[in-house]
């Protein structure tokens, strides 16, 4: 969730099913942090990520609204309109070295925040 200025807020959502403990679950995305952190990204999640990333920024630029909106954070942050051109060109020079240091700067589980979301006895839902 990148913001305007230059800050940005990840997320990791997990639907505990039944019959696992949460803090277990906790612990193992945990655990694929760290090593994600440690060792980078395969070259399938390279792939997969700049598949995923590639098919919502088409996605987004379909619509015109948001196609608007990404001109204007372009014209207004990068001082050019065309930017939006070269925005998959870019991410595609992004190495896997890169996204591991990013992921060992960022994603390491002592800078997490967790909110739990409980089911109590009794609920339906």
């Amino acid at each position: 969730m990148g913001f305007v200025d230059g800050v940005s807020l990840g997320f990791v959502l997990v639907d505990v099913a039944e019959g696992f403990r949460p803090d277990a679950v906790e612990e193992a995305v945990c655990e694929e942090l760290v090593r994600f952190a440690e060792q980078g990204p395969t070259d399938i999640e390279m792939e997969s990520a700049m598949a995923q990333t590639e098919r919502s920024w088409l996605s987004s630029l379909a619509s015109q609204e948001e196609r608007a909106d990404h001109i204007c954070h372009f014209a207004t942050l990068q001082g050019d309109s065309g930017y939006i051109n070269t925005y998959l060109d870019r991410l595609a020079e992004v190495t896997p070295a890169q996204v591991q240091q990013a992921a060992a700067r960022w994603l390491m589980p002592r800078s997490r925040a967790v909110v739990a979301y409980l089911k109590q006895d009794g609920d339906t839902q």
